[in-house]
């Protein structure tokens, strides 16, 4: 969390999802407050509760997604970003130079250790370096995003498609969102029709570079984070030459 409290971070969790409440039709969870009033309860060995309401509906991992549906999925996304331009929500993740720094130094670590073999660790060190340059070259373009939008923390309800889990949630260019869903979604034709459900919404063209960027630097994030857990598994050798090879490599030559 780059050095916010543990409790400032849950708190500001819950002041987008009150705030989204408040002002957008999009049905995110409703915030419950304590007898005081308050969103978080702390227990007696220190631990932070928060309590949000059931939201019924089937995640889109189990949900037949149609031209219509990815549509509608991209307008939501643009309802999002449009709902959270309004306020600037403070102690939230900004994915930009200083966590870049920070995965820069765990994978000069990780490679240290041996985590990495070295022909992969130059490339996970470039990719950085060239997502840090265009993050760097476009952040006035930083808005709010929900950085975890995988099939999982969407919701389909009647027909309102719902996001939830809003705790990686801060501040990235906007095509971070974009990354994550298209990714998820892998299709060429229903991509296509998130992306034009997002452009009409918003009334901007998408950058597809930086979706490019984006999605390095979502895929970075889970290697170099978790790299503790899961440079011995046996499935990593193979993964990490998958991601060298159809992500890192082709970005990198762009």
């Amino acid at each position: 969390r780059l050095g916010v409290a543990q409790n400032k971070f849950v708190e500001s969790e819950m002041e987008v999802l009150t705030y989204l409440e408040n002002t957008s039709q999009l049905g995110t969870q409703k915030v419950f407050r304590n007898k005081s009033g308050e969103p978080i309860t702390t227990l007696r060995d220190g631990s932070l509760v928060t309590a949000l309401e059931w939201v019924k509906g089937k995640t889109l991992e189990n949900v037949e997604i149609t031209n219509e549906l990815a549509l509608r999925l991209g307008r939501m996304i643009g309802s999002v970003h449009k709902s959270m331009s309004k306020v600037k929500i403070e102690n939230r993740y900004i994915y930009g130079a200083e966590m870049i720094d920070k995965l820069l130094e765990e994978a000069r670590y990780a490679i240290a250790a041996k985590h990495y073999d070295k022909e992969h660790g130059a490339i996970i060190i470039d990719t950085l370096l060239k997502i840090n340059m265009k993050m760097d070259k476009d952040k006035n373009r930083f808005s709010f995003v929900h950085a975890d939008l995988g099939k999982s923390n969407l919701l389909l309800c009647n027909e309102a498609i719902v996001p939830i889990d809003f705790s990686l949630s801060g501040y990235c260019l906007p095509e971070m969102d974009l990354a994550s869903i298209l990714s998820h979604i892998n299709n060429d034709k229903l991509n296509k029709e998130i992306l034009k459900g997002y452009e009409s919404y918003c009334s901007i063209k998408v950058d597809e570079k930086a979706i490019q960027t984006c999605l390095n630097l979502q895929v970075l994030l889970f290697i170099i984070c978790q790299h503790e857990k899961i440079y011995n598994q046996p499935w990593i050798e193979k993964s990490m030459e998958r991601w060298c090879n159809d992500i890192f490599l082709p970005y990198l030559k762009d």
